[in-house]
């Protein structure tokens, strides 16, 4: 089973290699970029203003759950959905388990 796994791991990074994720990451708006962070780590409640502190502190701007909201469906398909109104999981799991090993770098 171990070997099928690496084998599966294997296949998926090689026509995504871990620069590219990170140059993707890069390209994506700062707020958009820490929502993916906050998504990663299983974060679902983005608008309230706990949350919007943090980002506020996190980006050295002020926000407004306005603009959080429109951050979020502007994220592409192929990277975040939303499969049950109001909860968020990253679609890309490459991105999503490289989003995780950076939190602990």
């Amino acid at each position: 089973m171990a070997d099928r796994e690496l084998a599966v791991d294997d296949f998926l990074t090689r026509p995504y290699p871990p620069r590219d994720i990170a140059q993707r990451f890069n390209a994506f708006a700062p707020v958009q970029r820490f929502l993916l962070r906050e998504i990663a780590n299983g974060a679902q409640q983005f608008t309230g203003r706990v949350m919007r502190d943090t980002l506020e502190h996190a980006l050295g701007v002020g926000i407004t759950g306005a603009e959080v909201r429109k951050a979020l469906p502007s994220l592409p398909g192929n990277t975040v959905a939303n499969p049950h109104r109001g909860r968020y999981v990253i679609e890309d799991k490459l991105l999503e388990r490289w989003l995780l090993v950076q939190q602990k770098v």
